[in-house]
């Protein structure tokens, strides 16, 4: 992932995706897994507390999270430098798991490009049908017939938007 070279992939945009989507789970999950070597083993009460102390006052998605291609990337760097901006594809939010509890699950497997689609699709089918974490409808008329959605969808509208909505 360090040393992959990005000008060979340009041409073959879901190698490319594929990429960034993985480097971004598994950098994400460095943070965790330093927080917890440096904690002996206590999980932090939110990924926003691992921010590492010599780098106080940063957020961690601003943090140096690692090398990807040869350059030194945070999480918001992968985010929305380059996956927001290259590939206008709401399943990217679905895809990429920023360790809190509201966030998608992380996949069980690395997304490939050869079944990228496919496993976007599923990815996000599955977040959404999670009623702890993508969309909830109550539809108990006494409660008002309430409707819960990840915040997600509130920071990324317009993104959903693009493509129909949230459940398009």
């Amino acid at each position: 992932m360090a040393e992959v070279d990005l000008s060979d992939m340009e041409t073959y945009p879901n190698e490319l995706l594929a990429l960034y989507i993985n480097a971004y789970n598994c950098l994400c999950i460095g943070h965790v897994t330093r927080y917890l070597k440096d904690n002996r083993g206590e999980l932090p009460s939110s990924v926003t507390k691992t921010t590492p102390p010599s780098q106080k006052g940063k957020e961690i998605w601003d943090v140096d999270a690692g090398v990807v291609g040869g350059q030194n990337l945070s999480l918001n760097d992968i985010e929305h430098v380059i996956l927001r901006s290259k590939w206008d594809d709401p399943r990217i939010h679905a895809s990429i798991v920023c360790a809190s509890a509201s966030c998608p699950n992380l996949r069980a497997e690395a997304f490939v490009p050869h079944r990228l689609n496919e496993q976007m699709d599923d990815q996000a089918k599955t977040w959404v049908s999670d009623v702890t974490k993508g969309l909830k409808v109550d539809n108990d008329e006494g409660n008002g017939g309430s409707q819960y959605f990840s915040r997600i969808f509130l920071w990324f509208e317009g993104d959903f938007q693009k493509s129909g909505g949230p459940v398009a």
